[in-house]
């Protein structure tokens, strides 16, 4: 779904899509109360939930690799390697700094795991951690992609004339390992 949806709407907007879902699911996670929360919600809850992560692991690689092909047409030097491992750091890096920032915020208003009753001011420090801090950095985040320059019809662009290059490179190599062929 999200990679067809990809290909006809555009990278872009179905990132915008996900994003906006990934924030409905934080705000709608502020409507649920300890002890209250009935089955279907929480159900209803991880599906929005996983199926933007889900268009989130399709789409954002996708996109990145239009990022490696712009820097492979600027700069003449191939280098996808060096981006994927940079995206992966920084996965793993907002993933761990994203857990240790959110549990010192819950804790900080006195939410105690192994507590089987929540104060009011525990479940407002949850609700920052889990709810208002993720839509913030959700929010953030579409400004960055509103401002890629770079869509569907722009790497294609790219994508002809690093195909160009290519094919004078190995026209050359050809060339020099086979005298007098042209």
């Amino acid at each position: 779904l999200w990679y067809r949806s990809s290909l006809r709407f555009g990278k872009k907007k179905i990132l915008f899509v996900v994003v906006a879902l990934l924030i409905s699911s934080y705000l709608y996670t502020n409507t649920l109360s300890p002890g209250q929360t009935s089955f279907i919600q929480l159900l209803l809850l991880i599906s929005v939930h996983i199926s933007a992560y889900m268009g989130g692991g399709i789409v954002i690689p996708s996109m990145l690799v239009e990022i490696v092909d712009y820097g492979s047409w600027k700069n003449g030097v191939e280098r996808s390697a060096t981006y994927f491992s940079i995206k992966v750091f920084f996965e793993k890096a907002a993933g761990a700094l994203g857990a240790g920032t959110g549990l010192a915020i819950a804790g900080g208003f006195g939410f105690i795991v192994t507590d089987s009753d929540f104060t009011p001011e525990a479940i407002n420090g949850l609700k920052i951690a889990m709810v208002w801090m993720p839509t913030l950095l959700g929010t953030l985040s579409l400004i960055f992609v509103a401002l890629t320059p770079i869509n569907e019809r722009r790497h294609r662009i790219i994508k002809r004339h690093l195909d160009a290059r290519l094919k004078r490179s190995l026209r050359s190599v050809t060339d020099k390992a086979i005298p007098g062929h042209q």
